[in-house]
């Protein structure tokens, strides 16, 4: 919390964020791999400079089967939950009922 108002006194009026992601992580010898020698192994900012890497290549969006099992989901609970919606919270009780119809359409 200390770094990040400090950094705050440099970041101007922008969006900005501060991400403790050095970590505490020390190796005490070679891991023989990229990890070539002892010290600080910097492993969260290898973490997020990885992510940052992956999503140019990725494609977010939903796959098709992946928007039908969403439209699918909403589409019962707008016409079989929301309309017992508070009656079930009135009640304190759990939709077996609804869940057991949900479970017979997605067979």
């Amino acid at each position: 919390m200390l770094a990040a108002e400090f950094l705050k006194e440099f970041t101007g009026d922008g969006p900005w964020a501060h991400l403790d992601i050095a970590g505490p992580a020390f190796l005490d010898r070679s891991r023989g791999d990229y990890l070539w020698q002892p010290g600080g192994s910097g492993y969260g900012v290898r973490l997020i400079a990885g992510a940052r890497n992956a999503t140019r290549r990725l494609e977010l969006r939903p796959h098709r089967e992946q928007e039908l099992v969403r439209d699918t989901v909403r589409e019962f609970a707008r016409e079989r939950v929301a309309p017992v919606a508070a009656e079930l919270d009135r009640e304190q009780r759990f939709p077996y009922e609804l869940v057991a119809r949900a479970r017979r359409s997605s067979a």
